[in-house]
């Protein structure tokens, strides 16, 4: 398995799981993940607000494109 998880959505989209552009949005929201975890008390909550409200199709199209993959 790849080291990070950044990697992991690299190798999905070699495999052709999921889109090159899709791996980046993936890996984009890994970045802000580790952000919201480790510096939590730097977080500006405009911006969480607005990925709550805004950014989810990238995980529901994640989602899907894994799941077709896997024939579910």
């Amino acid at each position: 398995p790849p080291p990070t998880m950044s990697e992991g959505f690299d190798a999905l989209a070699q495999n052709k799981f999921i889109t090159p552009e899709l791996a980046l949005k993936m890996k984009k929201a890994v970045g802000f993940r580790n952000i919201a975890v480790n510096e939590d008390e730097k977080m500006d909550w405009a911006i969480v607000h607005s990925i709550c409200h805004k950014q989810l199709t990238d995980l529901k199209t994640f989602g899907k494109a894994i799941s077709e993959k896997a024939g579910l």
